[in-house]
């Protein structure tokens, strides 16, 4: 039997119907392909700088710690260096103490013996501290060195001092006392200045030289 124009009408309807139903349900899993699409780009694009973040301070945090170590590699002296400096700075302590025991000594004696004995010990005192001057003073110019000259100084300070005090017990014998004690603390100031002054030298010296010795490792 031939269908009749009605039905063949209706199946031209519904067919027209589902390929827009089909149309549309790809237009919609396009839609949504694409919203997914846009939306993990902005989670991809929200994850990165959380990324860079992270990477920054861990960054930060190296330098920081280079930092740390450069500026304690500067400010921190070798064993055999701080030995050096301790033992110059120990060695004008030691001159300061022997110094005032030996103006202590003459004190004593002033006080124990008698005028013309004590007399003729400062005498040797005098001769003794001058031969040590001249000892010093050629080792200094054997050796061309500035040090054992300072050294060399210092005796011949010491030696003019102990003809002094023979000077002071003649002429001043009731001050005799007073003026070795005071000439004793002068020696002793000295000496304590001498060393802060050595130490605080040395010590920059040393921290120059590390400073200059990292500078030229790293270039």
């Amino acid at each position: 039997m031939p269908r009749s124009k009605k039905e063949q009408e209706n199946q031209k309807e519904e067919k027209s119907i589902t390929k827009e139903k089909e149309k549309q349900t790809t237009k919609k899993e396009k839609a949504e392909r694409q919203q997914k699409k846009i939306e993990t780009s902005t989670e991809k694009k929200q994850e990165q700088p959380k990324d860079l973040m992270v990477k920054e301070n861990s960054l930060n945090e190296m330098q920081l710690q280079k930092i740390e170590t450069e500026i304690k590699k500067q400010t921190t002296i070798s064993e055999q260096k701080q030995k050096k400096i301790n033992a110059k700075v120990f060695q004008n302590i030691f001159i300061a103490i022997i110094l005032v025991l030996y103006f202590i000594f003459i004190n004593l004696g002033s006080l124990n013996l008698k005028a013309e004995t004590f007399l003729k010990d400062l005498q040797v005192f005098s001769i003794i501290t001058m031969g040590i001057t001249i000892i010093v003073f050629e080792k200094a110019y054997k050796k061309d060195s500035g040090e054992l000259a300072l050294h060399g100084i210092e005796a011949l300070a010491l030696s003019i001092t102990t003809l002094m005090t023979i000077y002071i017990g003649m002429v001043y014998p009731s001050k005799f006392r007073a003026i070795i004690n005071v000439i004793s603390m002068l020696f002793a100031i000295y000496y304590v200045a001498k060393s802060i002054v050595i130490d605080y030298k040395m010590m920059s010296k040393a921290l120059k030289q590390t400073s200059d010795i990292h500078k030229i490792a790293k270039n």
